[in-house]
């Protein structure tokens, strides 16, 4: 299976498993499936009454619906959320609605027109597993660990800690996939305590300390044990 390595805005380099030809195939099967219930739907309530209105509703539900959704939803559909996959760019920024309209602007092509060949056929021999939508955006699908509550809450022990008042209430800004990249780079110090993994720890760390505003830092492994610790509690 191709893998990627992406540096994060926060010069961490992170490795993602890219999606498979055959993972990509049966989100957009699934994707189609839902779009042709939505259109059911349409049909059903407004076709005999504003056919009109329906047909033009029809095109522009199936028109919008993968940059919409992308957009709204980080990179994914319906079928890419069910088949655990997700848009991401390659070089760490945050997608835009211009990236995902950028990827979409060929799939009418790469995918429609060509039941998916020509599409699947490029993925298949690119190193990174891109259709040419994802060439002209800079974007990769890669496979999204389930990172739920449950597993995030095993990063520390959560059961002595009854009328625990976090020290930094702020780390709420913060979300998951950023608590599970902070324990990953702290662990992968501390395994292997080099100078690439002490430059990511402390860029890590500058990043953290002006995204939640916190000053006085003595000790970085520390700060990061204990934005990780009053996470898992403040969202148990």
């Amino acid at each position: 299976m191709k893998k990627i390595q992406i540096d994060t805005t926060q010069n961490v380099s992170v490795q993602y498993q890219l999606a498979g030809t055959s993972e990509r195939m049966l989100a957009l099967v699934i994707d189609v499936i839902a779009l042709s219930i939505a259109s059911w739907l349409i049909s059903l309530i407004f076709m005999s009454t504003f056919p009109l209105f329906a047909e033009v509703l029809l095109y522009i539900l199936i028109g919008i619906y993968s940059p919409l959704l992308e957009t709204l939803n980080n990179g994914r559909t319906i079928g890419k959320m069910a088949m655990n996959l997700k848009v991401v760019k390659i070089n760490g920024e945050q997608a835009e609605a211009f990236d995902y309209l950028s990827r979409w602007s060929t799939k009418g092509i790469e995918v429609y027109l060509t039941l998916g060949s020509l599409g699947g056929l490029v993925s298949y021999f690119s190193p990174s597993g891109q259709r040419l939508g994802d060439i002209l955006a800079n974007t990769v699908v890669i496979k999204q660990e389930k990172v739920g509550r449950l597993k995030l809450s095993r990063v520390t022990d959560l059961t002595n800690y009854e009328g625990y008042e976090a020290k930094y209430p702020q780390v709420l800004e913060l979300n998951e996939d950023d608590v599970v990249l902070m324990h990953e780079t702290l662990s992968r110090y501390k395994k292997h305590r080099n100078q690439g993994h002490q430059v990511a720890l402390e860029e890590l760390v500058k990043f953290l300390k002006e995204k939640l505003d916190i000053h006085k830092v003595s000790n970085s492994e520390q700060l990061i044990k204990q934005l990780i610790k009053d996470y898992v509690i403040l969202t148990r």
